[in-house]
């Protein structure tokens, strides 16, 4: 993760709330969006701490605006 500076995943994938869990829990955090079509996959990883949850598919500016305001958030505080 250390090459990256954001994860969109898409929930609705079998292995995908392993994958949320495990970006949360790196020593440094990745931004993560999620898009999902099912509300519990979605209530899920906001539990797991995604960054942003979004419904499957969303339109340019609602990815636009949530890529925003996932890398506008600080992703440490000392």
């Amino acid at each position: 993760p250390k090459d990256f500076d954001l994860a969109i995943v898409d929930l609705d994938e079998e292995s995908s709330l392993e994958l949320v869990a495990a970006l949360r829990n790196e020593a440094r955090p990745l931004p993560l969006i999620g898009l999902g079509r099912w509300e519990t996959a979605r209530e899920k990883a906001r539990q797991l701490g995604a960054g942003e949850v979004l419904a499957a598919l969303p339109g340019f500016p609602d990815l636009r605006a949530a890529v925003i305001r996932v890398l506008s958030q600080p992703t440490a505080v000392k």
